[in-house]
């Protein structure tokens, strides 16, 4: 079997339909006191877009320098069955007020999901407060996602990456040590991921544009845990907890050759518009309807669809006009590279954004590469499902921003 993206389900978060080692340190806790206006492009700043983006504007790779950049790195080796096409930054974990520390490395950047999820076994011994209810029951939360779930309890911590900060923040901590206690309504959600290897990271920090995480919650005693219809504290956005540049994101990653790169890189730049080197300037700006999501136009069928740097592949629906791979029916097997055209489009359909990427045989894709080629395979949904992920590829030699709420009532957009 491939070594290939085998985590794209996994990692694809479907809950609102629309991934250094070990050294302490510490730092200065600056008060939280971003905020960002609900009207119009939130948190616009000193640097409103252009009121008509141009439409012909293609976003192309160019590294940017500053506090809120953040380097994004590919490494395999990590886990044995997910290996390309997984970004990955460090993120340092404290004790809330404190300088105990640690520095978690191999935490995916997924922005098809939101929230902070450290594995408690990457936290090499720190303990953080965890979260209780007023009867003192333990407050933990079961996230699904399209074919797994994690598991853990919710705790507080002081984040920093990069030159970022966001105090007292609510996290997961994954807890891989004791699967037996997973409630049977959790376990019944998808398979349980909870080692390093099975989620492929040590944790995963989630900053798509929903402030609320949306997952199940439960209060937890010695004698088991009972789901909550409404708990008293959820896992957050973590951008959205930062003390500025907390508005949103952009992610882009280096040009990729037709063949694949062994080693790639890119930015993880936090904030819109908020400084010189994260302004929209000429992209378009596309709203999404109220759970994040846009449409996707294929030339004969229009779906809802998103943009996640978690899922490795662009995934869509079988509508047989390419062939599918005989020996693995998940992806396509052209049988020689095509030109994939779509349009992406507001959740409102107020802007529609044409775009196309090079689609190429499953088979054709070498088992080694950390970041697959701008034409690699895309991936079927078999299940019946409508939806167009444009996954990681689509940061590929193009910056993509993504706004975040401030609140559950802001609006919500990507720009590209």
């Amino acid at each position: 079997m491939k070594r290939y993206v085998l985590a794209v389900l996994a990692m694809v978060f479907l809950a609102g339909c629309g991934g250094g080692n070990g050294s302490d340190e510490s730092g200065s806790a600056p008060a939280n006191t971003g905020s960002a206006p609900a009207s119009t492009i939130p948190g616009a700043g000193q640097y409103p877009p252009a009121a008509s983006a141009d439409p012909t504007y293609i976003g192309t790779y160019a590294a940017v320098a500053g506090n809120n950049v953040v380097p994004v790195y590919f490494e395999s080796g990590n886990s044995p069955t997910y290996n390309s096409n997984i970004p990955y930054i460090d993120v340092q974990i404290c004790v809330p007020g404190t300088s105990q520390c640690v520095r978690v490395d191999h935490v995916q950047v997924d922005s098809g999901s939101t929230g902070l999820r450290i594995m408690k076994s990457a936290l090499n011994g720190l303990t953080l407060p965890l979260q209780a209810n007023t009867s003192g029951a333990q407050i933990s939360e079961c996230m699904a996602y399209a074919t797994s779930e994690v598991w853990g309890p919710v705790a507080r911590s002081d984040v920093y990456v990069g030159g970022e900060f966001g105090g007292n923040q609510t996290l997961q901590v994954i807890d891989d040590s004791d699967s037996a206690s997973v409630p049977a309504s959790c376990s019944s959600q998808g398979a349980l991921t909870d080692t390093t290897s099975s989620f492929g990271g040590k944790g995963i920090i989630g900053i798509n544009q929903l402030f609320s995480d949306g997952g199940s919650y439960y209060a937890c005693t010695g004698t088991g845990c009972s789901q909550l219809d409404s708990s008293p504290v959820t896992v957050t956005n973590p951008v959205a907890g930062f003390a500025q540049d907390n508005n949103g994101v952009s992610i882009q990653i280096q040009p990729i050759s037709d063949l694949g790169a062994t080693s790639a890189s890119g930015q993880l730049i936090f904030g819109i518009n908020t400084a010189s080197n994260n302004r929209i300037a000429g992209a378009a700006i596309l709203y999404t309807d109220k759970n994040g999501d846009l449409s996707v136009n294929t030339g004969t069928r229009t779906m809802p669809g998103f943009i996640d740097s978690g899922t490795a592949s662009y995934f869509f629906p079988d509508d047989g006009s390419i062939p599918i791979c005989s020996d693995n029916r998940n992806w396509y097997c052209p049988p020689s590279p095509i030109s994939v055209n779509v349009d992406v489009i507001a959740g409102d359909a107020s802007v529609d954004r044409p775009s196309s990427y090079r689609l190429s045989s499953y088979d054709s894709i070498s088992a080694d590469m950390e970041v697959a080629p701008t034409g690699e395979s895309g991936s079927v949904f078999n299940d019946g499902a409508s939806w167009y992920v444009l996954g990681l590829p689509f940061y590929i030699n193009r910056r993509v921003y993504g706004s975040i709420q401030q609140s559950d009532s802001d609006p919500m957009y990507y720009a590209f």
